[in-house]
């Protein structure tokens, strides 16, 4: 017993340490992660902590919750990039953990150690995992109150339906209704799935509304007396029109089958494994209704979001939790790699191998090809061995362990590449840095049809954007008419700032430098994507 404890503190201490290597190596990404921290640092600064602000106006895609862990982790690491990402990590590996107890509880400790190295280590969790992202920790409180609903159904323990309540407030607080409708939707479902439509109704809780309420109801109150308008914007067209109408993200209706499949990687490759071990052992361990629920869980997320008009690759995150639990079962029980796994595996890493090789050829890398060889040599040569591994090691758990092992470690080498490349064109930080040495007091910072968060952060500034709004749109028109010229010109507004005795640093993407609607202007910074011009020169 001591041993098997040891072993899985062992594996624990291991995907703590490749969830939080290297997260400060990459800089912030535009838009998404850039912006989660951008929020939270004019939030302090502006020391305003109902509403949040972007680029200094009201924005209110999101609750706060997500940015107040997000202004404590900057208050006690400093604004940097590791500060960002130190939430997300942490609730990510606190997700794991959750799905290791859902799982031991409901069916058997075996099932909930594989799922656990199967949602640590699928190529989908990993990445969302470690970004400054709301939809990982969104992604938690829907899984935990959902668990703990369904738990309480299951075991008549009151503490397990408060913990839904609280779940669900947080979710609302991270990212709105479907912090409160999914869990309730999901276990309504499994109800009917399960034939135990009479027991979802004890799952109405008066304490439990109380607690809802309590956390909720004083932002909500606070927000409606800031923003005239909060109700309508943050409700009905952020909730309930996002979802009906093609505001921005279309994609077609079988976007996340692929975001699913390929998610799962490196453990989809073994499906025949999977089939196999499933003809014979039959979810040995599962109860029918703990199946039906973790799969309703599951495509109860996939159908919603892929009937949505609005979709993003993040929003599916929640799928994650329950699923890797049917897969942990499955891979429990298989006792032999079936052959043609062995070669989908084979033939899938060593598209990776040569996909990782011939990028530089079939995009602009940025760098010399000595550089980018070097940096990608580590991650090729795991690679390899990942490719191999199925025929070298006989034992299937073995095997599994091993490239469990083997793709963490992947993960964090092919960071260091993934950076040199991305730094380029993902983020404005090289630039910024620049703009920071040059910037004297009374310059203006600006950015020239187009909007990148990352540019905000790195010069800790307010930028004029020049014709452009973006999703600024709701808090430009917060503004009043001055301050919109002021803030949100057109490129005839903005000419006689151009032209005015101030200097004008602008942010400009580099292919846009000879569509310039000035006649005079200076290049202080070229870069091969982002640029820095000015109306003045270094020395004027």
């Amino acid at each position: 017993m001591e041993e098997k404890r040891e072993k899985l503190i062992f594996y624990a201490l291991f995907i703590i340490i490749c969830y939080f290597a290297l997260i400060w190596y990459m800089p912030y990404m535009d838009p998404d992660e850039a912006r989660y921290v951008e929020i939270p640092r004019e939030m302090i600064q502006l020391r305003h902590y109902v509403i949040p602000y972007l680029n200094y106006t009201v924005y209110l895609e999101k609750p706060p919750l997500y940015y107040w862990m997000n202004i404590l982790a900057l208050k006690i690491f400093g604004f940097n990039d590791f500060a960002g990402r130190f939430w997300t990590v942490t609730i990510s590996l606190i997700g794991i953990f959750l799905n290791y107890k859902f799982a031991k509880k409901i069916i058997n400790q075996k099932t909930a150690f594989w799922s656990s190295l199967i949602l640590a280590s699928s190529m989908y969790y990993f990445i969302i995992g470690r970004l400054n992202l709301i939809d990982t920790t969104n992604a938690f409180f829907i899984t935990m109150s959902t668990y703990s609903g369904y738990l309480y159904l299951k075991t008549n323990k009151k503490y397990f339906v408060y913990l839904m309540y609280i779940g669900m407030a947080l979710g609302f607080l991270s990212k709105a209704l479907i912090g409160i409708i999914f869990p309730f939707a999901i276990l309504f479902l499994w109800s009917i799935f399960a034939k135990q439509f009479k027991s979802f109704f004890r799952l109405i809780s008066p304490i439990g509304i109380i607690l809802l309420l309590a956390l909720c109801l004083p932002w909500i109150y606070m927000a409606g007396q800031q923003v005239s308008d909060f109700y309508y914007y943050f409700f009905l067209k952020q909730e309930f029109l996002r979802y009906l109408e093609p505001l921005e993200h279309t994609q077609p209706i079988w976007t996340f089958l692929p975001v699913v499949i390929f998610g799962f990687l490196p453990w989809i490759l073994f499906i025949f494994s999977m089939i196999k071990a499933y003809k014979i052992s039959k979810f040995k361990g599962i109860q029918k209704d703990d199946l039906i629920f973790l799969l309703t869980f599951g495509g109860f997320i996939f159908v919603f979001y892929s009937l949505s008009q609005s979709k993003l690759v993040t929003y599916v995150a929640p799928l994650f939790f329950p699923l890797s639990i049917v897969l942990g079962n499955m891979f429990s029980n298989i006792k032999n790699i079936d052959k043609n796994d062995k070669y989908i595996n084979l033939v899938m890493f060593s598209i990776f191998f040569v996909a990782l090789i011939g990028f530089c050829f079939v995009q602009n890398v940025y760098m010399s090809l000595e550089k980018w060889f070097m940096l990608i040599t580590p991650s090729a040569i795991v690679l390899i061995v990942l490719a191999i591994l199925p025929f070298i090691v006989k034992d299937a758990k073995k095997t599994f362990l091993s490239i469990f092992f083997g793709i963490m470690i992947f993960y964090n080498l092919a960071i260091i590449p993934t950076a040199a490349y991305t730094i380029y064109y993902k983020t404005t930080k090289p630039v910024a840095l620049f703009v920071n040495k040059i910037y004297k007091k009374g310059d203006l910072l600006g950015q020239y049809k187009l909007y990148r968060q990352s540019f905000n952060y790195y010069t800790q500034k307010r930028t004029i954007q020049i014709d452009s709004v973006n999703e600024l749109g709701f808090g430009r028109s917060h503004l009043s008419p001055k301050e919109q010229e002021k803030w949100f010109p057109s490129i005839e507004q903005f000419k006689k700032v151009w032209d005015s005795d101030k200097r004008v640093i602008l942010l400009i993407k580099t292919n846009q430098i000879p569509k310039f609607a000035y006649k005079h202007y200076y290049i202080l910074l070229k870069e091969p994507y982002f640029s820095i011009i000015s109306n003045k020169g270094q020395t004027d």
